[in-house]
């Protein structure tokens, strides 16, 4: 699952952003701090158990000011690691055995040689690549692994094991007695090989873990050697195709894919130093299970120097591997399980035009591996979405589609994407996640935005300002990027809300009205930061999930409040002295948070009175109660007839005598008047 609002739970100031000050110039274009650092990047992340880590690099990556630990939650920091080492995983494997059970961990892992201090006062031995474990936690350092391989394309299994693949051309396999750690049927284990392999190797074996001792037991401060955590080695890599010589290979730029079961490897990507093909390449498959060769090798046939897709890796799934090449445009799907073509295609812009001439610097692509949808989009702002298994496309866009022209804003024409790492797909709700933005020199443009798209049709579900040259990262519905506008981490996901209910008169009476009031607030920890704290001393209104971004914006990156926000919906009931619950309204909360509620009470005695939110995409619900008492009026009483006076009774009895003889005079008048007409 993935935020389906721009709501930011927290920023974090991660390296000096914006525009500087004094002697510095304080325009954006001579005095901006060096926020875009695409080819440096700035924000690596990993997440386990509600914790993130991230080596903090605030300049250059030439140094860093160690790992640090922040709560994914509330964005505080829990530890730091005072080192200079890489972060290289995260790892929580699930351990089972007959005396123990369940996830162990978080640890991290770090490539790079310890200091002596860390190591209990003598450094290990290490003639190749050196890995340090820490626990999650705590941020201590716990045990080495030494004499490793740099070379490894890494995946995790289904039980958490960190699994890694590399082919060994130099002295195959240096352990006499390798063993897997999940026996399969089939598995030949292959010892003392002098020629070129294919090896799997596992860390919670190379731990010592994998042995069936019954508990997780790992030793502080010992040395593990890396070779103890070899599965399996297998001298089935080819050497010629058609009497030429190649180099199949693992890892690497463009090279390798592992899904259903089947690793490819490949030879001849980048063949110059921006990742050219010189009009051919080499791949087969392999058994994930063992290292057998199943398909190939076969020779792949492109457009002399043109270059294949970077994250070419990421391209697999669901028995289906695909490349893309980035100039020519054209896509196609082979078999995980035979290498045979499936389909192909040529990528075209929105209504069959040409893609955006940008476009060719960069495709990149994510899949989502619950649908079998892949999702490509380029530098010039195209985005595509495609069947895995048929390669028919299921809906495409752009930023200009989605957004509009930028005018002069930006030097593309187009609303660029290009972050390293790809995008960020939630499968949990088929969000795709894609940030504008692209490393070149100042000013950055204005405007860039963080999208968040609908899987299924394309459509755009919100957006907010972010400039960002990192890949988001998604992780317990919290989704974390670095924004390069003010380079900090902002956490974006749905938070918590308060809600207030007051009644200014708590005693009234039948029949009169009481007035029942209160407000919604945010409570993310971001909410209580100093600057947004400042700008809102009543605290930060909750409110509609489509007013969301304009408030956010004003909020965390200074810009003007909208004037068209709308509140929330606020439920109101009450509990009354027969001890009967009822919904008496409902009303919606103000741009401020606040609300208003009049209600005449129908039965008389104590009334509790409640509140309640109901939650949104951004807030989670909240609710409150108050009380007050409606009394029965006072009666009011009978009117009684006044007796008159003797005076005032014989006055009147003479004025009634004398109207009606007045009444009987003008009668007899109007008789006689008739009679005189009767006889002319």
């Amino acid at each position: 699952m993935g935020p389906t609002t721009g709501h930011i739970l927290w920023t974090k100031p991660w390296a000096v952003g914006g525009v500087a000050g004094g002697d510095n110039g304080g325009t954006e274009q001579t005095g901006s701090y060096w926020g875009t650092s695409q080819y440096e990047p700035k924000w690596e992340p990993i997440v386990i158990d509600g914790i993130l880590y991230a080596t903090q690099i605030t300049t250059t990556s030439g140094y860093n000011n160690g790992i640090v630990a922040t709560n994914l939650y509330n964005g505080q920091t829990m530890w730091v690691l005072n080192t200079t080492n890489a972060l290289l995983w995260g790892y929580a494997p699930d351990y089972h055995s007959i005396n123990q059970y369940g996830v162990v961990g978080p640890y991290i892992l770090t490539s790079g040689t310890l200091p002596p201090a860390d190591t209990g006062g003598s450094k290990p031995a290490n003639s190749g690549t050196q890995y340090n474990l820490y626990d999650g936690l705590t941020g201590k350092y716990v045990a080495s692994i030494v004499n490793g391989s740099s070379n490894l394309f890494t995946t995790v299994d289904a039980n958490g094991n960190i699994v890694g693949y590399l082919k060994n051309s130099t002295y195959g396999i240096a352990k006499s007695n390798v063993v897997t750690l999940h026996p399969e049927p089939g598995i030949t284990v292959h010892q003392n090989i002098t020629g070129p392999s294919l090896e799997a190797w596992n860390l919670t074996m190379a731990l010592g873990e994998g042995s069936g001792s019954g508990q997780w037991s790992i030793s502080l401060n010992h040395v593990y050697l890396w070779n103890d955590g070899l599965m399996w080695s297998n001298p089935s890599i080819p050497l010629t195709i058609n009497g030429n010589a190649i180099s199949l290979s693992a890892g690497g730029l463009g090279v390798g894919q592992i899904a259903s079961n089947v690793i490819v490897l490949t030879a001849g990507y980048g063949a110059s130093s921006v990742g050219d093909t010189a009009g051919w390449a080499i791949e087969a498959g392999f058994s994930q299970t063992n290292g057998a060769l199943l398909w190939g090798p076969f020779n792949r046939t492109y457009t002399p120097y043109t270059r294949i897709s970077e994250n070419f890796v990421e391209l697999a799934g669901d028995g289906v591997y695909v490349d893309c090449n980035e100039n020519t445009f054209v896509t196609t799907g082979y078999s995980l399980f035979t290498g045979s073509q499936l389909w192909q295609i040529t990528l075209t812009g929105p209504n069959g035009t040409p893609p955006n001439s940008y476009d060719e610097y960069g495709i990149q692509n994510v899949l989502d591996s619950t649908t079998g949808i892949m999702y490509l989009w380029g530098l010039g702002g195209d985005i595509w979405a495609l069947n895995m298994a048929t390669g028919a496309i299921v809906w495409q866009t752009s930023t200009l589609i989605l957004q509009g022209s930028p005018e002069s804003e930006t030097p593309y024409g187009i609303w660029p994407i290009w972050v390293q790492y790809g995008g960020n797909m939630a499968g949990g709700n088929n969000i795709l996640y894609l940030s504008e933005g692209h490393e070149y020199d100042p000013p950055l443009f204005h405007g860039a935005q963080m999208l968040a798209l609908n899987g299924t049709n394309g459509q755009l579900i919100w957006k907010e300002l972010a400039f960002e040259d990192t890949a988001a990262e998604n992780s317990y519905n919290i989704m974390t990027a670095l924004n390069a506008y003010d380079n900090q981490v902002y956490a974006y996901g749905q938070g918590p809300s308060r809600t207030t209910i007051s009644v200014p008169s708590p005693i009234t009476t039948l029949g009169s009205k009481v007035m029942i009031e209160g407000r919604v607030t945010d409570v993310s920890a971001g909410a209580a930061q100093q600057l947004v704290a400042s700008n809102f001393p009543n605290g930060l209104p909750c409110v509609s999930d489509a007013s969301m971004s304009g408030l956010m914006e004003a909020a965390y990156e200074q810009q003007p409040m909208p004037h068209n926000s709308t509140g929330v919906p606020v439920t109101l009931s009450v509990l009354d002295s027969n001890n009967n619950y009822r919904v008496i309204g409902t009303t919606t909360s103000n741009a401020l948070g606040d609300y208003g509620f009049a209600w005449t009470p129908d039965i008389a005695g104590n009334y509790t009175v409640y509140a309640t939110f109901a939650g949104t995409g951004a807030y989670y619900s909240s609710s409150a109660s108050t009380f007050f008492y409606a009394g029965t009026p006072a009666p009011t009483a009978a009117p009684t007839a006044t007796p008159l006076s003797g005076i005032a009774t014989q006055a009147t009895l003479e004025y009634l005598g004398i109207a009606i003889i007045i009444v009987i005079i003008i009668i007899g008048a109007v008789l006689a008047l008739l009679v005189t007409r009767k006889h002319p």
